[in-house]
């Protein structure tokens, strides 16, 4: 519905940007049969979401977070080798990424970039962790530093870049930490826009947080699930969703 609203917006976006945990359980496969299924996939909804957008001429980007790495625990229809990684998001959700988006690295198909109107948003996979976040490899750090330095940019990643405390614990990225933010204040990042906290937050490169709006860049920005998502089991109204 929050997605129906946006793209009925006049003026509509020209694009959103997803921040991970698109299925709760990402891993669907058939013990021997060794692929994913489209049909037992939790990104049924966003591939309903995707038409959807791209019906209003919305494109849509996304990047993965931990739960799109897990298996779905206790199924006779998976694997318990299941949770190998995002070889389902990869298979299903990637073929959707719009054809301007640009392969960062070597390292990650899940890491990309793509211009618009000047600006470089840049999609990062921060990996998988609960509630810290694994973080960035250090090829990943070398890849950012290849992008123009003067060219304004907007990170997006699914674990927060910094430490901010709140639920439940210690959510931001761990490896490279230090040195993610240093290139995001030393490259013209005018925004880092993040989910897995479950809360709206906006903070300073010293994890102050500030108001809303503010000059401060970079800004970190953390948002909330905007709604129920389609789950196999009943949840709280506000506990699960995604980030746009």
């Amino acid at each position: 519905l929050a997605v129906y609203a946006i793209a009925n917006n006049d003026p509509k976006p020209e694009f959103i940007l997803l921040t991970g945990d698109i299925g709760h359980f990402g891993c669907y496969e058939v013990p021997g049969e060794g692929g994913c299924i489209d049909f037992l996939s939790p990104y049924g909804p966003y591939m309903s979401l995707v038409r959807l957008a791209n019906q209003k001429g919305i494109s849509i980007y996304s990047v993965p977070g931990n739960h799109d790495r897990r298996g779905f625990p206790g199924s006779p229809l998976v694997s318990p080798d299941c949770d190998d990684g995002l070889s389902c998001y990869n298979a299903l959700v990637n073929p959707t990424r719009p054809s301007d988006a640009m392969n960062l690295d070597a390292f990650s198909p899940n890491d990309y970039y793509f211009e618009r109107n000047g600006v470089l948003f840049i999609g990062l996979d921060s990996g998988p962790g609960f509630p810290h976040g694994d973080g960035l490899f250090t090829e990943q750090i070398d890849a950012l530093k290849t992008l123009d330095i003067c060219a304004p940019k907007v990170v997006f990643m699914h674990h927060p870049g910094l430490d901010t405390g709140g639920w439940p614990g210690d959510v931001d990225i761990g490896n490279n930490q230090t040195q993610f933010l240093q290139w995001c204040s030393s490259s013209n990042v005018q925004l880092v826009l993040a989910g897995h906290s479950h809360e709206d937050h906006a903070y300073d490169g010293s994890s102050n947080e500030l108001s809303l709006p503010s000059s401060v860049r970079p800004l970190y920005i953390q948002t909330p699930s905007i709604g129920q998502q389609l789950l196999e089991f009943p949840i709280p109204q506000d506990d699960e969703g995604y980030r746009l």
